[in-house]
């Protein structure tokens, strides 16, 4: 039985999925959510998101695996205003995720 809830993604969009995980990430990689909604509202320091993605990206590097991460700081993530204040910070976070190589999608 398909839930009414189900979503039926378009030929295209997983064209476009396969094709970038093909080309960017290899048939081995570990997806990673950061919420930085979440670190923020329960901790309510931006320096804790901080420490928190560059605890990923020691982790990341350690296995040396792939990793395809989806965040909720860029302009199209999070829609509450918890996320501000990675969102301001941005450039900086993307900064630290640099060693990962990180492609944005």
């Amino acid at each position: 039985m398909i839930s009414k809830y189900c979503r039926v993604f378009s030929p295209t969009l997983l064209h476009l999925a396969q094709d970038f995980t093909a080309n960017n990430l290899g048939p081995l990689f570990v997806p990673e959510h950061v919420c930085a909604e979440r670190i923020l509202t329960a901790y309510k320091k931006f320096i804790t998101a901080v420490q928190c993605i560059s605890k990923l990206v020691t982790q990341v590097q350690r296995h040396k695996k792939g990793i395809f991460l989806a965040a909720d700081f860029a302009d199209y993530g999070s829609w509450t205003k918890n996320v501000n204040p990675a969102r301001r910070n941005a450039e900086t976070l993307m900064k630290i995720l640099a060693p990962l190589k990180t492609v944005i999608f």
